[in-house]
């Protein structure tokens, strides 16, 4: 199971995926290669904003503002909540949960 930071998610928001290929995340696609296959569970965790910069690998590695700081603890517990979830009740069902 990965965890990962998407630029193409609103912030705050988790999106669980059973497979599938890095769909252009490049952190995500260097994985999927190393371990050679697409059979992996992913909890992406949504970072994107509304007025995207240009510069998205400077953004991507810039820390979070400090009015940010709610928003994220609340994005962090969310995205544990659904790893929990995923151990406990499976994908399908945390799917279900998280991606409405």
């Amino acid at each position: 199971m990965l965890v990962v930071d998407d630029l193409n998610l609103p912030f705050g928001r988790i999106r669980v995926r059973e497979r599938g290929s890095g769909g252009g995340h490049h952190g995500l696609e260097s994985i999927l290669t190393i371990l050679n296959t697409e059979e992996i569970v992913r909890v992406r965790v949504g970072i994107g904003e509304e007025q995207m910069p240009k510069d998205k690998t400077n953004f991507v590695l810039s820390d979070f503002p400090p009015e940010k700081q709610s928003e994220l603890e609340t994005m962090i517990s969310k995205a544990g909540n659904a790893v929990k979830s995923i151990l406990s009740d499976g994908v399908a069902k945390t799917m279900a949960i998280f991606n409405a």
